[in-house]
């Protein structure tokens, strides 16, 4: 479903990704683990079209997206949910969902959000910003959903929460993909819930891939242990 190839990105003359090169297949949940500064925000934000490729290729869906528009891409089925959030603070969690709809989702889409997440339920009048961090994860991920994407982007879901909302999170995303077939690639510091979730695994040092492969043997890998597990 998603090929990047040899993908470069920069901020000025500063390059963050160097020809860095990896695949998601229909219906698998794929992890990029690495730690800050690696540019696993950098490769998100040029998959979902927010910052331009300096060189490279993403292909989606079999055809060539590298110099696709954002709104494009999402009307194609690409969907991100950005790191910190970013929900729009004043409106209700009802209207945050419905902007994500993107000429897409109904109310039947706001309905099955809100069964995937029974707070914003309970709190689908009130003002996102005055929901937890951790709720305003589970409405900027639904409101990502409304779009109804294929290929869900995830950039760092768990930062500043509590271990008990991220494996709910992380929960309610399985159940997703196990339901729908829905696509993941997920940005993720914490390693081993990351990798616990998906199938299988990239690690990215300063915007190069360190190493691949499946989960199970990247968690097994000494490497990856001594790096980022505390082993």
């Amino acid at each position: 479903m998603l090929k990047v190839e040899e993908l470069t990105a920069s901020y000025g003359r500063i390059e963050v990704l160097h020809g860095l090169s990896l695949e998601v297949a229909e219906g698998e949940i794929v992890a990029i683990v690495g730690a800050n500064g690696a540019g696993k925000t950098t490769l998100m934000k040029t998959i979902a079209g927010v910052h331009p490729a300096a060189a490279g290729r993403i292909e989606y869906d079999g055809a060539d997206a590298t110099r696709l528009a954002a709104h494009r891409r999402v009307a194609a089925g690409l969907s991100l949910v950005p790191e910190g959030r970013q929900v729009f603070g004043p409106l209700s969690v009802r209207d945050n969902l419905r902007l994500g709809a993107f000429r897409r989702g109904g109310e039947s889409d706001i309905a099955a959000m809100e069964e995937m997440f029974p707070i914003l339920a309970e709190r689908r009048h009130q003002a996102a910003a005055s929901l937890s961090g951790g709720q305003q994860q589970m409405l900027a991920i639904a409101r990502a959903l409304m779009a109804r994407p294929r290929l869900l982007l995830l950039d760092e879901p768990s930062m500043g929460l509590a271990p008990m909302i991220v494996e709910q999170i992380f929960d309610a995303l399985k159940e997703r993909h196990r339901t729908s077939g829905l696509t993941v690639l997920v940005v993720e510091q914490n390693v081993a819930a990351a990798l616990k979730m998906a199938h299988r695994g990239y690690v990215l040092e300063t915007g190069r891939v360190a190493a691949s492969g499946s989960s199970e043997a990247l968690l097994a890998d000494q490497a990856v242990q001594r790096a980022y597990l505390g082993h």
